[in-house]
């Protein structure tokens, strides 16, 4: 009996093969990619109801992720798409998008633009004019709180308004940390509410046949108390939530005033899945009678499943959605293989567990694949899950009916057994305790040859991270103004910069504009120190040269004031959310001053930082405006600056400095204090004064490092220090 239903299982896994290798082939073609770089106009008329303009665009790949829109439209290679669901799997790199939209009639038409793919997590989209000027923008995004979607919907949506006889150029900017899809649907707003109607049909025949089994299967788990069923409807239960998180229906109606949820949403429920199916299959297929052996092996594997679950409120999404991947991936193929083994024992009732099982795991390499970006976007790959899981439900509740009649044999089998069993579990029982003394010996010696492995691998990791940041000093030099340069704008000059780590968050930057006869210089104190402040360092010099190099802004208030607001658009700080993002205080301090050769004329603005004047052994100082560059406490307010203006007499040394020189601490060695800024000025006083230093201000740096190593003694440093001073008079 057993062999017949045997070769009925070959003959099944047969037909599962070359169904599947049959139709893989058809999920992996893709259209071909239109290389060309003419944009096709999307023709708009009253009639049409649905437009597909994912077919009708240009994509361009941003690696950087930080460019702008201009930068962008400047920058990028658009190339044609003619794929209806461009797929670009897992990556960090931003995508942009754009199409041009000509209305053809002679009414102005209001369409919506969907997204039909819920899981991205910002979406800006652009209205750029014919002299590429920006004149509208709008963002969206499953990371945004979903009350502030102007269309309700489980989908992303924008609202275009196009006028007559016109043709409107969008740019759309698309960051995700999951899969990079982006299916743009163009919709009349009766057609697409619709198509929404009938969807939701689909999905509620798909969730009914969920509920229905849920609370069947908990029914039979209360009369009988095996836990067999509360395994079940566990997993039935992760299925659903993991539907509901892919397909924006959870958002929409659940957990829209949670969004953060949303966010661990699809990974939690992954690895929740595999978590929980595997139980069930322990209990479904009487792992620990039939294969004792494998049975440790998903206990090993459920309990890294456990640490997974509680990382996933902790790692970044873009992590743990991969690592959930493949845990669901191995989970499926994990449950596939017990099922083969468990029918070659001769339970006849896993036959409902393989086939069950096949055509959900079927579903999950295609949805799988698709977020790896190795499947085609289509109806099979989009809803693979939905209909393998549906089947799968009802398959193994048949399964589960069928398992209650196999217990009723097995359990008088089982009695029959237990005697002869308990002697033989007596001495397993003596062997194990042998056994595992021996290992424990074995363990500890293993442990001690680990421990010394790791620490060999700790001081190669150490050495590793200490490489990476020197080369990221390399970087972070090359972008800071050279010697040669410097000398050539500034003449009479000096930088003392010192570092508090391998990279720094301070920086100093030096421009000059020949035609309008003006230099400029500053010197900016970021937010923190080492890595975290050298990226700062680097938004900040980007933002410097768009400002003034770039616009050609040389007023200094002016440019503090576009410095502001170009911090807070990049670390987003004027979004309505309660992320860490969002309400940072991460910005910078800035001296900055233009001198203006033509009228003679030396400006400054500051935030808080000063300016300092030492002429004729007389000090003077400027004070900058008591506000910062970005941060979240001055949201939604207008930063103003304050510009002062100094005739430009006679020969006068001009410094700029961060905070770090003033507030290190040393002393004489018993009692630690800050230097303070009454000690700095008076150094300063002290070194024009000198014949020595007073006209040699490159011998001034020396100095000031001299004055803060014997301060400093064996105090660590604290901070970052940059002091610029440079020599300035009447042309």
């Amino acid at each position: 009996m057993i062999n017949r239903e045997y070769n009925h299982y070959k003959t099944y896994l047969r037909l599962f093969i070359v169904v599947f290798l049959i139709f893989i082939p058809i999920f992996l073609v893709k259209a071909q990619k239109d290389n060309s770089t003419s944009l096709k106009k999307i023709w708009l008329s009253t009639q049409q109801e649905k437009i597909i303009v994912s077919s009708s665009s240009q994509i361009a790949e941003d690696k950087t992720g930080f460019l702008s829109i201009q930068q962008a439209i400047k920058n990028l290679d658009f190339k044609n798409s003619t794929e209806e669901k461009p797929n670009f799997g897992y990556t960090s790199s931003t995508y942009w998008c754009r199409f041009s939209i000509e209305n053809t009639s002679n009414i102005n038409q209001q369409r919506w633009l969907e997204i039909q793919y819920p899981a991205l997590d910002s979406v800006w989209l652009y209205e750029v004019d014919s002299s590429q000027n920006v004149i509208q923008v709008q963002l969206i995004g499953d990371k945004m709180p979903y009350n502030k979607r102007e269309i309700k919907d489980a989908d992303l949506i924008f609202v275009l308004n196009i006028d007559a006889r016109k043709n409107k150029t969008y740019y759309m900017r698309i960051r995700t940390q999951g899969t990079m899809t982006f299916p743009l649907v163009l919709w009349k707003s009766q057609a697409f509410s619709e198509q929404t109607a009938n969807d939701r049909f689909g999905f509620g025949i798909y969730y009914g046949i969920i509920v229905v089994m849920i609370f069947y299967n908990l029914f039979i788990f209360f009369s009988l108390r095996d836990r067999a069923y509360l395994y079940y409807v566990l997993t039935i239960a992760s299925i659903a939530l993991f539907q509901l998180a892919f397909n924006g229906l959870g958002f929409q109606y659940l957990w829209y005033n949670f969004y953060p949820f949303n966010d661990i949403a699809i990974p939690f429920s992954i690895t929740f899945f595999s978590f929980i199916s595997l139980l069930f299959a322990r209990q479904f297929l009487h792992l620990t009678e039939l294969l004792p052996k494998i049975d440790k092996l998903v206990l090993v594997f459920v309990a890294l499943i456990i640490i997974e679950l509680f990382l996933t409120f902790f790692l970044p999404y873009k992590v743990m959605i991969k690592v959930s991947s493949i845990t669901g991936i191995v989970a499926t193929t994990l449950l596939f293989y017990m099922g083969v083994m468990s029918y070659r024992k001769g339970y006849k009732s896993a036959i409902y567990f393989l086939i069950a099982w096949s055509l959900f795991w079927m579903g999950i390499l295609c949805s799988i694949f698709k977020g790896f970006g190795l499947l085609s976007t289509n109806f099979i790959t989009t809803y693979a899950i939905q209909i393998g899981s549906a089947l799968e439900v009802i398959l193994l509740s048949l399964g589960l009916a069928d398992r209650i009649n196999t217990l009723q044999t097995q359990l008088a089998e089982k009695m029959i057994s237990e005697k002869n069993q308990k002697i033989e579990n007596e001495i397993k029982q003596r062997y194990l305790i042998e056994s595992q003394n021996q290992k424990l010996e074995e363990l500890v010696a293993e442990r001690t040859a680990d421990l010394e492995q790791k620490t060999v691998e700790l001081q190669s990791q150490n050495q590793k991270i200490t490489d990476s940041l020197k080369y990221a000093k390399r970087i972070q030099e090359a972008i800071l103004p050279p010697k040669k340069e410097r000398d050539t704008i500034l003449g009479n000059h000096f930088v003392f910069f010192k570092p508090k780590d391998i990279v720094s968050g301070d920086f100093y930057w030096v421009s000059e504009h020949k035609e309008e006869q003006k230099i400029v210089i500053a010197a900016v104190d970021c937010t923190g120190h080492g890595v975290p402040g050298a990226f700062m360092s680097i938004i900040g010099n980007n933002l410097l040269n768009q400002i003034i190099n770039e616009k050609k802004v040389f007023h200094p208030s002016q440019i503090l004031e576009e410095l502001h607001r170009g911090v807070r658009t990049i670390l987003k700080q004027d979004y309505d959310s309660s992320s860490t993002l969002n309400t940072s205080r991460d910005g910078m301090d800035i001296a900055l001053c233009v001198i203006n050769k033509k009228e003679n004329i030396l400006e400054f603005a500051g935030a808080n930082r000063p300016l300092w004047i030492i002429k004729n052994g007389n000090f003077e100082e400027i004070k900058g405006d008591r506000r910062a560059i970005g941060g979240w406490q001055n949201k939604g307010k207008n930063q103003e600056f304050t510009t002062h203006s100094l005739v430009l007499e006679e020969e006068m040394n001009i410094y700029l400095s961060s905070d770090g020189y003033v507030d290190q601490f040393g002393g004489d060695g018993q009692t630690s204090k800050k230097f303070m800024s009454k000690n700095f000025k008076r150094l300063l006083l002290d070194i024009n004064g000198k014949e020595k230093t007073s006209q040699n201000l490159e011998y001034q740096s020396s100095v000031l490092e001299d004055v803060m190593e014997k301060w400093k003694g064996d105090e660590p440093q604290i901070d970052d220090v940059l002091v610029v001073g440079f020599a300035v008079g009447k042309e």
